[in-house]
Formats: structure tokens, C-alpha cells, sequence
């Protein structure tokens, strides 16, 4: 399909313009979910979840990172959840992001190195970020958002506790 004004210049056996003009709208609409993903949106929906989770690690100073290894899965399962309700085809590579913190979790437990669950926390704050800058329509922009600033901060509390 020709575009008003638009070239017969070939891309990949695609018109340039109008590759061009779908790029276009993509970039535009990626730059609004992350300015609502880390936004006062994310920023909000972080304090709310993030609150309960990383206050008492703030408080207590906890000798073992159990409850980052239950925020790095239970963060994974989320996007299990997401993808089962609102877009199944997004399933298994959801089901490997999970496998991953699993195998992160249980690692670290058995070895008692705890800088394997920072690592996974600052892993799964890009995969959120992947989610905004993708589109992924099953996350929300203000979940995805709200998880990287949550996971950015357990994982520095993580490394600040060791």
C-alpha cells in the first residue's frame, strides 16, 4: 500500500515510507509507556507495593536474603499471571524468565550467596524495562515501571546488607 508522499525505495521487499511511518508510531508509543512506566504512575504504584515489601528489610536488617529471593520469584509469577490472563502466547517466555529466578533463588540458598538474588532483581528490572520500551500489551506500563524501581532498590539493599 502506497502512502501519500511516501517513496517505492524498498526495504527488506517493504515500501520505505511506509515502514518509515509504522516505526514512527511505534517510537511514540514506546515513549509514552515509559513516561508512564516511570512516571508518577510507576512511582506511585511503586511506593504502594514497595512499601510492605522493603521497609521491614530496611528496619529489621535481616541476616539472610529469603525475602529477596520471595520478591525475585513472586515478581516472576506476576508476569505469569499477566500472560495467562491476557495474552497466552507470551507464556513461555514468561515461563523461562521464572525458571531463571527459580534457579537464581535456589542457588543462592544453597550456596548462601546472596549476590545471585541482587543480580537476578537488577536482571528482572531490564526485563521490565524491555516490557515498556517493547509494548508488551500484557504488562501495564505502571506494573513494569513500579517493578524496576522496587527491583533496583532490593537489589541495593541486598548489596548493602552483605
Amino acid at each position: 500500500m502506497r502512502l501519500p508522499g511516501s517513496s517505492q525505495v524498498g526495504l527488506s521487499g517493504r515500501r520505505c515510507g511506509s515502514w518509515l511511518v509504522v516505526q514512527t508510531d511505534r517510537v511514540a508509543h514506546s515513549r509514552t509507556r515509559l513516561r508512564r512506566g516511570f512516571g508518577w504512575a510507576g512511582v506511585i504504584a511503586a511506593l504502594v507495593i514497595g512499601t510492605p515489601i522493603l521497609l521491614p528489610p530496611i528496619i529489621n536488617r535481616p541476616t539472610s536474603s529469603v525475602w529477596a529471593a520471595v520478591l525475585l520469584v513472586g515478581a516472576a509469577f506476576v508476569y505469569i499471571a499477566l500472560a495467562a490472563l491476557r495474552e497466552r502466547r507470551r507464556l513461555p517466555l514468561t515461563g523461562i524468565q521464572l525458571a531463571v529466578a527459580c534457579v537464581l533463588a535456589l542457588a543462592a540458598a544453597a550456596t548462601g550467596f546472596s549476590l545471585l538474588i541482587a543480580a537476578g532483581l537488577l536482571g528482572h528490572a531490564v526485563w521490565d524495562s524491555w516490557h515498556l520500551v517493547r509494548d508488551e500489551k500484557y504488562v501495564p506500563p505502571w506494573y513494569a515501571g513500579a517493578c524496576v524501581y522496587v527491583d533496583v532498590i532490593a537489589a541495593g539493599i541486598v548489596l548493602a546488607l552483605q
